[in-house]
């Protein structure tokens, strides 16, 4: 398998990449729970990270901070997140949770959590320059 083959400085990408994204479940989505993947084609290697919380606000994903605190803390995070995936010819997507149905009365409820999606190309992760990498980590 091809994740044995990475360097350290991609395997940490993909690491910190997850880390940041359970950080900000456990700060922000008062989620009761989180799922996390990777999965592996011919060309990406994909870390999905979702959870059952609160969801974003439509800017959140952004850098405009978590639904209903008025703060800007995911900005760096996200940020963060991007420019690792970026530097490894990858893209990340954050998008609301998926509507949960109809409620009493014939409602929508609204969508809850968060789903995140990390992409990072084979061909730049076992071939990255070490200071391309290492620019990424530093964030």
């Amino acid at each position: 398998m091809r994740l044995t083959r990475l360097s350290a400085d991609a395997a940490l990408a993909v690491f910190r990449v997850a880390q940041e994204a359970l950080n900000n479940v456990a700060k922000h989505a008062q989620a009761s729970g989180a799922d996390v993947r990777l999965e592996a084609t011919r060309r990406y290697l994909t870390l999905t990270v979702s959870d059952d919380g609160v969801g974003l606000r439509p800017r959140a994903a952004q850098g405009a901070g978590p639904r209903g605190t008025g703060q800007r803390d995911g900005c760096f995070g996200i940020a963060g997140m991007r420019a690792r995936c970026e530097a490894f010819d990858g893209k990340l997507r954050v998008a609301a949770g998926k509507d949960e149905g109809k409620g009493a009365g014939g409602r929508s409820k609204h969508a809850r959590g968060t789903t995140l999606r990390a992409r990072f190309a084979w061909d730049a992760m076992l071939t990255a320059a070490p200071t391309v990498a290492r620019r990424a980590l530093s964030l």
